[in-house]
């Protein structure tokens, strides 16, 4: 049984908790691995960070680049042990994790640009995160707070311990800078005791939404504290006109890659009534053909979180199904994988749909948490944009379609904070600026403007 307990930054040995690297058996290790915590872990780490607090300073020049450049050559030095800890823990592929990987390079490449000599600690940072990209939270959340001068106390999901406490761990023992995150892993109420605490000056949760709408209530009674949501999403694809096969595979990797689970994640495809039927097939057949399994297994999709969520997942096949979708493909579960909530893809077509059925529709307004895409057809722009309007999450959206100038800024109307032009959700930019809108979170920022919204400022009449 391995124990994994928090990582505090007055931890004089830091290898006592555990080896950095090793350790990553074949099969899922829930059943190797025990998670230590108490509730006294956050009062320590919130006395630590006080203590960080007084002496913190932002981090800029030099010593920013020489910072982001460690970080940098760490990742890139370790990155088959990281594999190894997230495939066993979680059941991640090689194409998803390759994808992660390569984000968080383009952002540790870039992310020096956002500094300032006005950067000014705000307080002690408390972030809470999901499962989905885990590293690549990691890196901004932390890395936001260390450049303005905030300490971070970071509770990872009960479902990346394991792989996040690798990262902070090795991060920590060859960078000094890592030393001011501490890593608290816990349950529920753990959190909620954590973005509670009066010493927190600021929140950072991603996640699901309901959970977030929780986190927001609680911290109502501290209107001193800035909470940033970073919560779900119902992403669309809009195929505006007949695309080659290269863009398909983008639309099937948006779609399906991790599972579906992901907040970049691709749940709805817009295609254009002309050459619906056509590009319906091709999706379709597309959609047969990857592999579903294990990292050992050399698979391009993984398993859902777990067999509760893909008894979720099959269920909203069918509401689907009663709110009008042909059900092109029906996912279904795949015995024989083991230790895996491992399912097949489902595609739902809806070639009639209102404004008013999209505003009513379960499936069409819930984040699934799945590979399942559900298949519109529009007639033109206007219909769409009406349909578009409906949808009550507005994170990312990609639009393939005429170069043209007024097609571009007809884009950039869409009610949504990130969006890529002629390229796939999963191309967006990390370093990218915008905000998050709808049920997608309380507008808060990301990529390069991040910092400073975590920063403090003074104004001096």
């Amino acid at each position: 049984m391995r124990r994994i307990g928090p990582i505090f930054a007055d931890s004089a040995d830091l290898s006592s908790l555990g080896p950095a690297s090793g350790f990553f058996p074949v099969s899922r290790i829930e059943p190797t691995v025990e998670v230590s915590f108490r509730y006294s872990d956050i009062d320590r780490a919130m006395g630590l960070a006080r203590g960080q607090l007084v002496h913190s300073r932002p981090l800029h020049g030099l010593e920013l680049d020489s910072f982001l450049t460690a970080t940098r050559e760490w990742f890139v030095r370790n990155r088959e042990t990281c594999f190894a800890a997230s495939g066993a823990e979680s059941g991640r592929t090689l194409p998803d994790l390759e994808m992660e990987f390569n984000q968080c390079h383009r952002y540790l490449s870039g992310i020096g640009r956002a500094q300032s000599p006005e950067f000014r600690p705000r307080g002690i940072a408390a972030v809470a995160s999901s499962q989905t990209w885990p590293w690549f939270q990691a890196l901004e959340f932390s890395i936001s707070n260390l450049m303005v001068g905030n300490p971070v106390i970071y509770k990872p999901s009960e479902r990346t311990v394991f792989a996040l406490h690798h990262f902070f761990l090795g991060l920590g023992e060859e960078i000094p800078e890592w030393k001011r995150v501490q890593f608290l892993p816990g349950d529920r109420e753990f959190s909620r005791r954590l973005l509670c605490h009066e010493a927190v000056s600021l929140v950072l949760f991603q996640g699901a939404f309901e959970t977030g709408m929780r986190v927001k209530q609680d911290t109502l009674s501290q209107p001193g504290k800035d909470v940033l949501l970073f919560l779900g999403a119902k992403n669309p694809v809009i195929l505006d006109e007949a695309v080659p096969d290269p863009v398909l595979d983008r639309v099937i990797r948006d779609a399906f890659l991790g599972a579906g689970q992901n907040c970049r994640s691709a749940s709805l495809l817009f295609v254009r009534e002309k050459d619906f039927e056509g590009t319906l097939d091709r999706v379709h057949n597309r959609a047969k053909a990857f592999s579903i399994g294990t990292l050992e297994e050399g698979a391009w999709m993984g398993p859902l979180q777990d067999s509760a969520q893909a008894d979720r997942y099959l269920k909203f096949i069918g509401i689907s199904e009663r709110e009008g979708a042909e059900i092109r493909m029906r996912g279904k579960p795949l015995s024989g994988k083991a230790g895996g909530a491992h399912v097949t893809p489902t595609l739902a077509v809806f070639r009639e749909l209102g404004v008013e059925a999209l505003k009513k529709s379960v499936s069409l307004q819930t984040e699934i948490y799945g590979p399942h895409l559900s298949v519109i057809r529009y007639p033109d722009r206007e219909t769409l944009l009406a349909l578009l309007g409906r949808v009550t999450y507005g994170r990312s959206c990609s639009f393939y379609g005429s170069v043209t100038d007024s097609t571009r800024e007809w884009f950039s109307s869409l009610p949504y904070g990130y969006g890529a032009y002629q390229a796939g959700l999963f191309d967006l930019d990390p370093l990218a600026s915008g905000r998050v809108k709808k049920r997608s979170g309380n507008h808060a920022m990301s990529g390069l403007a991040l910092p400073a919204l975590l920063s403090d400022c003074m104004s001096i009449g």
